[in-house]
Formats: structure tokens, C-alpha cells, sequence
């Protein structure tokens, strides 16, 4: 590991999700599990460490974002916010009404920008969606 590093896995951490909703966090140079996040929903799909902060993504099943926060924060290991990837672009009619309802579909891509503090997510239907981050970090970086 260099003396400064700038990503979680040049720091030989690295974050693994299951099919039983746990995102395990481990520390290659301990040889040790440092967290276990757990999101008490559906299967998770996909995570992701978000360069530059204390943050970790991840999305399940259910087309659901969750936002954490990992050491060194204070907060390490609790659970920031839920966002629910919703498409605007198909709808379902639930037999509710005359509305339709939108849908969410599984989210199978995540990049982040770290200057601009986007996160970009592909879902399993081929949709784009792009999410300001700032606020979130910000708050975040007060904490």
C-alpha cells in the first residue's frame, strides 16, 4: 500500500455482496473482516466504493440504492440513506386506477465521478440515471 492512497483498494480494502442482502467489508493486510453491512432486504447485486470519501453504494434486487459509511468516518458502518431507483419512462398499471404506478428495475451498473459528485447507474432494462451526490457528501464531511 502506498503511503497515501487514494482508493479504498489501494488500501487493500475491498467489499463483497451476497444474495442474502450482507456486504461483507475486508481488510486484505489484516486478513480480517472489518464490517458487516447488512440492508435487511433483497438480494445485493452490486457495490461499490465511492473515490474520494467515506462512502460505499450498493443496489439490490428491487432497484434500491443504499448509501453507507466506512471507516475512517465516525459513522463507519451505519446506514446513510435508501433512494429507490424508480423509471419514470415504463409504467405498470396496478389495476389502482387510472394512474399508472412507475417501476423499478434492478440496478446491474455503478460509476461515480469524484469531482462532480455524480453517481451514474445502469439498470437491467438498459436505462441511465444520473444522482447529484452533494448534498449526501456533504452532510457527510459535517458529521
Amino acid at each position: 500500500a502506498s503511503p497515501n492512497p487514494n482508493t479504498k483498494a489501494e488500501q487493500g480494502i475491498i467489499a463483497t455482496a451476497g444474495d442474502d442482502g450482507n456486504i461483507f467489508i475486508y481488510n486484505h493486510s489484516s486478513h480480517r473482516i472489518e464490517n458487516c453491512l447488512y440492508q435487511n432486504s433483497t438480494e445485493v447485486k452490486i457495490c461499490k466504493f465511492l473515490h474520494k470519501t467515506d462512502c460505499l453504494v450498493s443496489a439490490d434486487m428491487d432497484g434500491y440504492l443504499n448509501f453507507w459509511a466506512i471507516a475512517p468516518h465516525a459513522r463507519k458502518g451505519q446506514h446513510l440513506a435508501k433512494v429507490i431507483d424508480y423509471n419514470k419512462d415504463e409504467m405498470i398499471d396496478k389495476g389502482e386506477g387510472v394512474e399508472s404506478q412507475p417501476i423499478a428495475f434492478p440496478i446491474r451498473g455503478i460509476d461515480y465521478d469524484p469531482e462532480e459528485k455524480i453517481l451514474y447507474t445502469g439498470d437491467e432494462m438498459g436505462y441511465m440515471h444520473k444522482w447529484d451526490l452533494t448534498v449526501l457528501l456533504d452532510k457527510m464531511q459535517l458529521a
